[in-house]
């Protein structure tokens, strides 16, 4: 019937359980190298195996929707299901162990996929085998169901979407699941609006899938939708409520193990979904700016030595995509750089520009090269390169802030560089001061480079122009020393004029090393001199409502006064200061009098209203990852309550 054979001599025994058998299975082998931070789903493979496999058994077909020719439609779907079948064969053979393993038939059940697995050649075969292996007695309308999901005609809406509304309200949904079920459901820590939110996305996408007369159509749909669940996760959940603890009241002790592997499972589930693209989609892209790729390429005698290539939100809707291929001799070394730039049309390079710059920043001279711009997200062929092993949602109640740094890594990279400056500061002779800028100027620009450096997505990438310029910080800043140096390339690349780098010089020193005298006049004469006048004309500048910011604004204007006192204070004491203790004891009185004006004079409730007024309507969905990262920004500030070197209290 399945075509194995013929069976020529068989033989069965039952042996009862617990009982003594003659029949001893092979030990598994190989099985301790399988990396560790996955999650073992089948013998041969891992969860994150299984998702990009069967991403990629799907990519073909879902390039190409929607589909005018239904018969092709069908043929790309016998190559899914094809595909299907030789993963479900591949993943369930082998003897290594599973997180299943515990579960009663969880291990038999392998022996039914790979069962059905033989001889699948499309959606005819698949559905016959079902039955073949007793998976479900009846495929009666199986095959013309799901052929009218996979391959409706452009713009025509699948009669099975007009009946998910009512299979996804709260009540059907709690009516398929038991109430141990439903309550690790209530102990994820996000409310009712995100499973509303995420229902509609869903609803959305699929309405907007079907709907799509192109292809392009689709991407913007499933682009709409990772956005909106996105965002919806950020503003509904509680991040910093993401652990294994959040099921410690519904679980008995002895599933706790279970709750860690939900955790690892939602975060490879995150990691995948982040970095998924739809076939023949671009990543990301807005209506309200231009999208290009951005980042270098770069080879070193023919081996890729960086690769920062990725999809970026330009700055504004007016600016251009550029593509520039540049070989350049550097001693024995043969280096080629391929990348591409968002660009102000009036601000457009060439060769004889990239030359200019490689050798005033001694990197050789240019043995070939190319340069072009064009109109329209990703107008040129270049191709940025997929990020993996990341995901949003770090461990620890952490979030990727930067490509290569989370948020509580790139505080605590930066505030060590900060730290290792101001642990003996003041100092005695401005030879002292300037030699420990240069090691903080080297520690900074080892951070830049840790921080902006990779293709990992991030919850700033929705910012227009954000992750486009990281590939000129990353340049500014590697391997500086001092403050000269990053205004010399600033020169070079023609963004600031000379009086402009050297007004720039001259704050960045005196800010750092200061004549002991001379900082508490300083400080006063920037508070006297504080133009209200100018950030009012600023602010209605860029279109926002003073009287609407006014009246949202979170913090009285005492906050303001009070905090900017106690700063100048701080600042006084420390010039004073007889030595290190007193410095300790002014930092003290400041957290605390910072602290205290805060509870007084502040409602946080009103910082997502605040945001809203001063974000213009076009960036209000970042508003909830501007609320994560001032949350914490606002957490390192109080679990570091007091200077480098100090204890509390002093």
């Amino acid at each position: 019937m399945r075509g194995f054979g013929n069976v020529t001599e068989c033989s069965m025994r039952t042996v009862a359980s617990g009982m003594p058998s003659e029949f001893n299975p092979t030990p598994a082998e190989g099985c301790d190298a399988r990396a560790e931070e996955d999650l073992h789903v089948f013998p041969s493979c891992t969860l994150r195996q299984v998702l990009t496999k069967m991403g990629d058994c799907a990519a073909s077909y879902q390039a190409k929707f929607p589909y005018t020719d239904r018969a092709a439609c069908a043929s790309e779907v016998d190559m899914v299901f094809k595909c299907y079948g030789q993963v479900a064969h591949e993943c369930s053979s082998g003897r290594c162990p599973t997180i299943f393993d515990e579960m009663p038939g969880a291990r038999e059940k392998l022996n039914t996929m790979r069962d059905w697995s033989f001889g699948v050649d499309g959606l005819d075969s698949a559905l016959s085998n079902m039955i073949a292996t007793n998976i479900v007695n009846d495929t009666t309308g199986y095959k013309e169901m799901m052929l009218e999901a996979a391959c409706s005609a452009p713009g025509e809406i699948p009669a099975f979407l007009t009946m998910l509304p009512e299979m996804m309200n709260s009540s059907a949904m709690a009516a398929m699941f038991d109430e141990s079920t439903l309550a690790l459901f209530a102990a994820i820590p996000c409310s009712e609006e995100y499973y509303n939110k995420i229902g509609e996305a869903y609803m959305n996408v699929g309405t907007g899938f079907y709907s799509a007369m192109t292809h392009e159509g689709v991407c913007e749909a499933f682009n709409e939708y990772k956005s909106t669940v996105s965002r919806a996760f950020i503003a509904e959940c509680d991040l910093m409520g993401f652990s294994s603890e959040m099921f410690a009241d519904v679980l008995p002790m002895e599933a706790q193990p279970f709750a860690e592997t939900v955790i690892r499972a939602m975060t490879i589930w995150g990691e995948f979904f982040v970095s998924y693209n739809l076939p023949g989609c671009n990543k990301i892209s807005a209506n309200y700016t231009t999208s290009c790729v951005t980042g270098d390429r770069i080879f070193m005698n023919g081996t890729v030595m960086q690769d920062n290539t990725v999809n970026s939100l330009c700055p504004n809707l007016s600016d251009m995509c550029m593509k520039y291929d540049y070989t350049v001799r550097s001693g024995d070394d043969t280096v080629r750089v391929i990348g591409g730039a968002c660009r102000d049309p009036a601000q457009l390079y060439n060769c004889e520009h990239i030359s200019n710059y490689t050798q005033r920043r001694g990197f050789g001279s240019i043995r070939s090269c190319s340069v072009s711009a064009c109109g329209g997200s990703y107008c040129n062929d270049l191709e940025a390169t997929p990020a993996t092993g990341c995901s949003l949602i770090k461990a620890n109640h952490d979030v990727q802030l930067f490509p290569g740094c989370s948020a509580q890594e790139t505080m605590a990279t930066f505030y060590a560089c900060y730290e290792q400056f101001y642990m003996d500061f003041p100092y005695e002779t401005q030879d002292q001061c300037r030699n420990q800028q240069r090691g903080m100027m080297q520690c900074l620009s080892r951070s830049y480079t840790k921080c902006l450096s990779g293709r990992c997505p991030t919850v700033l990438d929705q910012i227009p122009g954000m992750r486009s310029s990281y590939p000129m910080v990353l340049d500014l800043m590697y391997n500086v020393s001092s403050i000269e140096e990053v205004v010399e390339r600033m020169w070079a690349q023609h963004l600031v004029d000379e009086a402009t780098g050297n007004m720039i010089i001259e704050y960045v020193n005196m800010m750092a090393c200061p004549e002991k005298m001379d900082l508490p006049t300083m400080i006063e004469e920037c508070l006297k001199n504080l133009n209200m006048t100018m950030i009012s004309q600023w602010l209605v500048s860029m279109d926002i409502n003073i009287v609407e910011l006014q009246a949202a604004m979170p913090c009285s204007m005492k906050y303001y006064t009070s905090i900017a006192a106690a700063y100048q204070s701080m600042i006084g004491e420390f010039f004073t200061a007889k030595d290190r203790s007193d410095m300790c004891s002014a930092y003290d009185t400041y957290f605390g009098l910072v602290t205290a004006s805060f509870n007084e004079n502040c409602d946080p409730s009103k910082f997502e209203a605040f945001l809203k007024v001063l974000m213009p309507e076009s960036l209000h969905e970042l508003v909830p990852y501007v609320m994560q990262a001032c949350e914490y920004i606002g957490k390192s500030f109080y679990e570091n309550p007091t200077l480098p070197m100090c204890s509390g209290g002093e």
